[in-house]
């Protein structure tokens, strides 16, 4: 979890995609965050992007922009664990 990966590997990567409903003042919110997976051996993968699909993300979201792009920044830095418990 701690290994820097230096660049993207070329080609898709597993992902999951996730439906997530929240409240503002607005009312209710719908959005669809992904995130994709680098194969690490044994079986086991690790988390290296996070994001949020094209049309989604208007300037009410633009908060969740920044964290997901830091958060992959993060995960390719090795440092994804410290980075949730921060964001926490």
């Amino acid at each position: 979890m701690r290994a820097l990966i230096a660049s993207r590997p070329k080609g898709s990567l597993p992902a999951v995609a996730e439906k997530i409903e929240y409240w503002t003042q607005h009312g209710r919110q719908t959005l669809y965050l992904l995130v994709s997976f680098l194969p690490v051996g044994d079986g086991r993968e690790r988390a290296v992007e996070f994001f949020m699909p094209v049309g989604q993300s208007g300037q009410s979201q633009q908060w969740i922009t920044a964290s997901l792009r830091r958060l992959s920044l993060d995960a390719r830095g090795g440092f994804l664990e410290r980075a949730l418990a921060d964001m926490r």
